[in-house]
């Protein structure tokens, strides 16, 4: 059965293991994206120029004689809006595992009108989360059901408090990747070895 994701372990024996999980779609997903931009901006500009100006400049008479400057902000507003909140690139996620420091789980999934995407690392814009030794409770590879009900999955999370004292909570790691079974497994036992080492 072929992956639908690639999978990058690199590896310190007992000392450090970092996984990334990246879309083997990445590039043809980023493609579809842009283009999906483009065709939306190409839909709504006549729409922007026929409809919407006309409504504006019966209620706010101050942009009649900016007749320009009013259809640039509404397609700046609706690149914005299916740049940013629409279209995103697929995730990007890393989890670094320390001895004696922690976790780090970096997580990226970037816009496709942005540096970062065109780059060839989506990490240099990730938002990053570090679990320091002491918080770490465990890391479980769990059950769980789908949203139909009707399919079991497996997970891997990390089991860990915020404060010394709260209680504990549970992040799930490759969230929206679907890893296989028998990569999750590959990945705990490498996170264990170094968590108990």
């Amino acid at each position: 059965m072929n992956r639908k994701y690639y999978l990058d372990v690199v590896e310190v024996p007992k000392r450090m293991v970092k996984a990334t999980v990246r879309t083997k779609s990445y590039r043809f997903r980023w493609f579809v994206n842009v283009v999906s931009i483009v065709v939306i901006q190409l839909l709504f500009h006549k729409y922007v120029t026929y409809t919407m100006i006309y409504r504006i400049l019966k209620y706010i008479p101050y942009f009649s004689h900016r007749y320009w400057v009013t259809r640039l902000l509404l397609h700046l507003l609706t690149f914005y809006l299916t740049n940013d909140n629409l279209c995103l690139n697929p995730p990007v996620e890393t989890v670094s595992i320390v001895r004696n420091l922690g976790i780090q789980i970096e997580h990226a999934q970037v816009a496709p009108f942005s540096i970062a995407s065109l780059n060839h690392n989506p990490l240099d814009t990730a938002i990053s989360k570090l679990i320091p030794r002491d918080r770490i409770l465990d890391v479980i590879l769990y059950e769980t059901f789908n949203k139909t009900g009707f399919q079991v999955t497996c997970n891997l999370a990390i089991m860990y408090r915020d404060e010394i004292n709260s209680n504990p909570k549970l992040k799930v790691l490759y969230d929206g990747q679907n890893l296989r079974l028998v990569d999750q497994m590959m990945l705990y036992n490498k996170f264990q070895d170094v968590l108990r080492s």
